[in-house]
């Protein structure tokens, strides 16, 4: 939902060569992202020709943002018997997008209304940053498939660091401490 996974949500990277522009008004006719690295970058890329920016990959991922996850998701959850929830969430969720990288940030508020209904529905969270600058382990997982980057140099293991501690001041600041009670402070580094 935050960090974006092909095989979760196929439709946000489909081909319009598989699926007809009637079907999928979003599909892709040229390059067909494979993570949230291309996925963001190859919108950026339409926006620019489009002459609208970053606008159409920022409205892309508002619109999954707020519609992907619902309060009925969390209720029926909570209805099952879940009691906790693992959230996959990007390096760049709190600005920490790297130069170079294609990231736009700005799904904080949609995290803080999950945990407004979590709390709600007496359901815990637990945060797991699942991307590193530079990538740490090569999966689309990782935000960026193909090479791992990130522990070849001090720079991506202090960005990742500072990161950690910058969303656990942004949790702690919103006043949900008691609903986020773990942190997963990288998910499969290679």
């Amino acid at each position: 939902w935050l960090v974006l996974e092909r095989w979760i949500k196929p439709s946000m990277m489909e081909s319009c060569m598989e699926v007809s522009p009637s079907q999928n008004p979003n599909c892709f006719w040229d390059t067909v992202p494979m993570d949230q690295w291309t996925y963001c970058e190859t919108l950026k890329t339409m926006g620019e020709q489009q002459g609208v920016g970053d606008e159409l990959l920022i409205r892309r991922l508002r619109t999954h943002w707020n519609t992907w996850v619902t309060k009925s998701n969390i209720l029926t959850l909570a209805e099952a018997g879940i009691t906790h929830l693992r959230i996959p969430i990007g390096h760049w969720i709190c600005g920490g997008v790297q130069p170079g990288e294609p990231y736009v940030g700005g799904e904080f508020p949609y995290l803080l209304r999950l945990f407004r209904w979590a709390r709600e529905s007496n359901l815990q969270v637990w945060l797991d940053l699942h991307t590193a600058p530079k990538s740490q382990n090569g999966f689309d997982n990782s935000g960026h498939l193909g090479n791992i980057g990130w522990g070849l140099s001090e720079k991506t293991v202090f960005a990742t660091v500072d990161c950690v501690g910058r969303i656990s001041k942004a949790v702690a600041l919103s006043g949900y401490s008691d609903v986020v009670t773990g942190f997963g402070v990288l998910n499969e580094p290679g």
